[in-house]
């Protein structure tokens, strides 16, 4: 498409959206692909030589691993030309390496004057790492609640590793340490002949992944069981099971001493990628809280509706207190607002400077948020970078002059370690009963906006109807 656009600026377009990190895939009224930028190419692992002029079923032959994924788009494709307007979707697939990718598209299809179909211009975002912390949050939410409710030990240890089991399609253990053992503690799907054989092995500085993390109490990352000396006096019990690769994370208790580890296997050689490696960390932390709850009953109560991080409240706390916000407005008649946050620049900081200021300059911001909303209204954390504040009993202009204030407080600089840290916030607004008459409307309808705040430009609030 591109090719045909006669003014000045092509060239400099062409290379905007070559080196921009968002899928971008021009295909002409036919399904041919035309143009695709270098994020798609690479994920799609296409040739950037051999893509021009090929369709969804050229894709389905040639790559047989994404045969449902390329049916999937031709699908949409049709869909999109059907509607004579944008689409929006989800769709997942495995790339050939065997991970996982989640990809948030829009199409929006171009009509020729006559009516004939044109262009058909693909945008993605991977949102991976996004969904996999999303879930991760939810299940810590689930597993808290177990907790507080008292459920047995090994139920909730069993739920623990059915997810990341799920999740990883690895095999994941638990063993707990006995005065310099570590004992088997939960591993439903390790076979019993593998579990005899490292049942009380005792800790040490090369004892296989788990009994050297705990020695260590830091994660061991063995990529290669059939030549990681760490595994010497395993690796034979090991290989005849399979197993190739193994990953332990030892979890500690209120004082950070090792109380035991949490360690997944695979059957092929493997190294974590980050995400990978923080939703492990995560769960071993969790685990940690699990077997110390006779200890930590009331810290454990905390944490099923408070986050660990901020001591905001949650997302399944800030649930209840909308349904009580939301019955209390429908019986006095009143307005309530949704303010949904989005912190601009902080990826970045977190990235380059770590994830220590990162945690930092979170609990400074939800400080800043809460000292501003003080007894006006509630500041959640929803997870990640994103807060949600409630207003109770509000107007439309009240909760936008609330909302300039808020973008105002985070634009002023955070102090961190010795540096200026700068932020800024796109946030969405949904009021009740305008914008949706159930929390899950609420919720969502403030969400879009703030999408559509942060394609504006980052630094605004878009109120839903605005949207």
């Amino acid at each position: 498409m591109l090719e045909h656009i006669k003014d000045k600026t092509s060239d400099y377009l062409l290379t905007l959206i070559q080196i921009m990190p968002d899928i971008i895939v021009f295909k002409d009224g036919k399904g041919a692909w035309v143009e695709a930028n270098d994020a798609a190419l690479q994920l799609f692992e296409l040739d950037r030589d051999a893509y021009k002029g090929k369709t969804n079923l050229d894709f389905q032959r040639s790559k047989p691993h994404m045969e449902e994924f390329f049916h999937t788009c031709e699908e949409t494709d049709n869909e999109a030309w059907r509607r004579g307007k944008t689409i929006h979707f989800e769709e997942k697939f495995k790339r050939s390496d065997g991970s996982t990718v989640i990809i948030e598209f829009i199409k929006e299809p171009v009509m020729a004057e006559d009516g004939r179909r044109e262009w058909l211009i693909v945008v993605g975002r991977d949102i991976t790492e996004r969904k996999l912390i999303q879930d991760h949050l939810n299940e810590q939410n689930v597993v808290l609640e177990m907790v507080a409710k008292g459920r047995p030990l090994q139920d909730i240890l069993g739920h623990i590793i059915e997810f990341v089991e799920k999740q990883t399609e690895a095999v994941c253990s638990i063993l707990l340490l006995d005065n310099d053992l570590l004992k088997h503690g939960m591993a439903p799907r390790l076979p019993a002949s593998f579990l005899r054989a490292v049942d009380g092995i005792r800790i040490g500085p090369d004892m296989g992944s788990c009994g050297t993390a705990a020695y260590y109490n830091k994660n061991i990352i063995v990529s290669d069981i059939e030549n990681d000396p760490l595994w010497r006096d395993f690796r034979e019990i090991a290989l005849d099971h399979g197993f190739r690769a193994c990953w332990s994370v030892p979890f500690t208790d209120k004082d950070n001493q090792v109380i035991g580890t949490f360690a997944i296997y695979y059957k092929t050689r493997k190294s974590p990628e980050t995400r990978e490696l923080q939703m492990i960390e995560r769960s071993a932390y969790l685990i940690g809280l699990v077997i110390e709850r006779n200890k930590a009953e009331e810290t454990i109560r905390k944490l099923a509706f408070f986050d660990s991080l901020t001591e905001l409240p949650n997302r399944k706390s800030f649930q209840h207190i909308l349904e009580k916000t939301m019955a209390e407005a429908k019986q006095k008649n009143q307005l309530f607002a949704v303010l949904y946050l989005d912190l601009d620049g902080f990826k970045f900081i977190n990235d380059s400077m770590g994830h220590s200021v990162g945690d930092l300059l979170l609990q400074r911001v939800s400080q800043r948020l809460q000292d501003l909303v003080s007894n006006k209204g509630i500041v959640s954390r929803q997870g990640g970078d994103e807060f949600t504040i409630l207003l109770p009993n509000t107007s439309k202009a009240e909760t936008e002059a609330y909302c300039q204030k808020i973008m105002e407080a985070l634009n002023a600089p955070f102090r961190i370690q010795d540096h200026d840290l700068y932020i800024s916030t796109s946030i969405g607004i949904s009021m009740f009963p305008f914008d949706g008459e159930t929390i899950e409307a609420l919720v969502k309808n403030a969400d879009m906006a703030m999408y559509h705040a942060k394609r504006q430009g980052r630094n605004h609030g878009m109120p839903r109807h605005e949207a």
